[in-house]
């Protein structure tokens, strides 16, 4: 239920932020006239910095209140999900839907998308779980 829990907001998010803020950004942004292609780098980099804030302080508090294999596994399978489900949703969403470009995109963008999810998730965790164990045994945290 957690993992279910975790991918479920990470992709709530995720469209929130693709349907609002990508969407108005590239109706309000003019295109290149050499070839129409609009330049959007700005927008998918700041959802590339929230998603990584968002799992690193999440991970952080998950850290707070379970050990480091229940972390691990946790947010690895949630990085998988979101991994999975982001080039879905991005391709539903999109003007035209081509089954190879989606497997295309799964296979290519599942990797980047799980690391980004679980890499600060468990790096929060980590640290957390440092500070934790450090209170616990009395020791002052330095």
């Amino acid at each position: 239920m957690r993992i279910l829990t975790r991918a479920s907001v990470f992709l709530a998010g995720w469209a929130v932020f693709f349907l609002v803020v990508v969407s108005s950004l590239a109706a309000a942004a003019p295109s290149d006239s050499a070839s129409g292609a609009e330049a959007d780098i700005g927008s998918g980099l700041l959802a590339f910095l929230l998603v990584a804030v968002g799992a690193l302080l999440w991970g952080g508090y998950d850290g707070l209140r379970t050990d480091l294999p229940g972390l691990a596994v946790t947010w690895g399978c949630v990085g998988l999900l979101v991994g999975l489900l982001v080039p879905v949703f991005t391709a539903i969403t999109a003007s035209e839907l081509h089954a190879d470009v989606v497997a295309t995109d799964v296979v290519s963008g599942m990797p980047f998308t799980a690391l980004l999810v679980a890499g600060p998730a468990l790096l929060g965790g980590v640290l957390c779980g440092y500070l934790r164990a450090r209170r616990r045994h009395g020791r002052p945290v330095r």
